[in-house]
């Protein structure tokens, strides 16, 4: 969420030696625009790690804003948090399904092979023990 939170709504991009908002929050309101080229808060290189835990205000401006230096930068680095993600999530339910096949690949209704290690990877895939 809070990357969302510091691009769509807040976010800012260097174009050459100076800042641009391109955040619908701040492109919606002139203080805060204002606010947000100023030297008041503070500008961060935009890591999606980073801004991902950190937390923000809803009712007051921003203490700080995440700064990319190009949308290509940006959407590269969110693909790659994006993969990592998956990965992580996957790996899991993979080892998991390896781990099933290796003993012989049974499952509670008696399916052998292939088939059951489809059936078991879709089970936890859903979440279902």
């Amino acid at each position: 969420m809070q990357c969302y939170w510091f691009t769509v709504e807040f976010g800012i991009c260097r174009q050459g030696k100076e800042l641009r908002a391109y955040g619908a929050g701040l492109l919606s309101s002139f203080g805060e625009l204002e606010y947000c080229l100023s030297d008041k808060p503070k500008h961060i290189p935009f890591e999606p790690a980073v801004t991902g835990s950190t937390k923000y205000p809803i009712t007051e401006y921003q203490p700080v804003y995440f700064v990319t230096d190009s949308f290509e930068s940006a959407q590269q680095k969110l693909m790659c948090v994006s993969y990592e993600l998956m990965h992580a999530c996957l790996a899991g339910p993979l080892v998991k399904m390896q781990m099933l096949h290796s003993v012989g690949g049974r499952t509670s209704k008696g399916q052998k092979g292939e088939s059951a290690n489809v059936f078991a990877l879709c089970t936890l895939l859903a979440g279902r023990p």
